[in-house]
């Protein structure tokens, strides 16, 4: 009897237990007072319930977080990058203007073939400088275009003239590596017979790395195209035409390996330094 009562009172302190007469009057009041509660782990079946919740002010910033890029885009000095940022912020967006042409989108058609469930990069082959190149990373998240110097060795460049570069790319991490140049090369995206040829600016960079190049967001813009990871590809228009580039995640996880071993071995190598 003794030890039922003691579990009782321990139940009291941690839980409530029983609630009295004047409790669960409060508790009523309470319930038809307090303001509906959202819960964000139950499965999105109400839509319209959602989006009703969704029209709520949305609460003040704390800060701001900018992201994190490098390289010489919009310039290859902090005075020509001002002047590009000032520019476009004085810039009058004129809504008369616009492109013409097919529309770029995704759908369940474009994952098949693909194997789903996956977190594999886009990586493709492409036409650089007529050289057939494969294990292209494709980086929406990436400020520059990277041609690496291994890449470079294996190519006849002479009628391109490579420029110095001031600018260093920096990563996440905040290491920086100095680009060896920057060059022009044509690069092709596409079949033969349904292809689309720009002229892409690339930095050329030195250090070990498991694909050959990278296209960023400039080499996008030029081609004026889409990529997603998702489904392992790139759109882009020619013409009326939507031109499809298809990723390869055979080659994709390969380089995944490959670079976690690369990084390894850096990382090792610093920590003896």
């Amino acid at each position: 009897m003794q030890q039922n009562s003691e579990v009782k009172n321990i139940l009291t302190l941690q839980e409530g237990y029983p609630p009295s007469r004047r409790q669960r009057g409060r508790s009523r009041k309470r319930a038809r007072t307090a303001p509906p509660q959202e819960d964000f782990n139950r499965p999105n079946q109400d839509l319209a319930r959602n989006d009703r919740a969704h029209q709520r002010p949305a609460p003040p910033a704390r800060g701001v977080i900018n992201m994190i890029f490098g390289g010489p885009t919009n310039g290859d000095s902090n005075r020509a990058r001002k002047t590009s940022s000032k520019n476009l912020i004085n810039m009058e967006v004129d809504n008369q203007i616009f492109h013409t042409g097919p529309t770029l989108s995704f759908g369940p058609e474009d994952l098949k073939g693909v194997s789903t469930n996956h977190n594999d990069a886009l990586v493709i082959r492409a036409m650089v400088a007529n050289y057939d190149v494969a294990r292209i990373f494709v980086d929406s998240g990436s400020s520059v275009n990277v041609l690496f110097q291994e890449a470079i060795n294996q190519m006849d460049l002479g009628q391109y003239k490579m420029e110095p570069i001031i600018t260093s790319l920096f990563g996440f991490t905040g290491h920086a590596i100095r680009p060896v140049g920057l060059v022009h090369l044509p690069l092709t995206l596409g079949k033969s017979n349904s292809c689309k040829t720009r002229i892409v600016s690339f930095i050329i960079v030195d250090a070990p790395y498991a694909y050959n190049a990278i296209l960023g967001r400039p080499a996008m813009t030029t081609f004026m195209a889409v990529a997603s990871a998702l489904h392992q590809k790139i759109k882009f228009p020619v013409g009326n035409e939507v031109v499809e580039v298809q990723g390869d995640q055979v080659i994709a996880r390969k380089c995944y390996v490959e670079e976690v071993r690369i990084e390894q071995k850096v990382a090792r190598t610093d920590s003896v330094d």
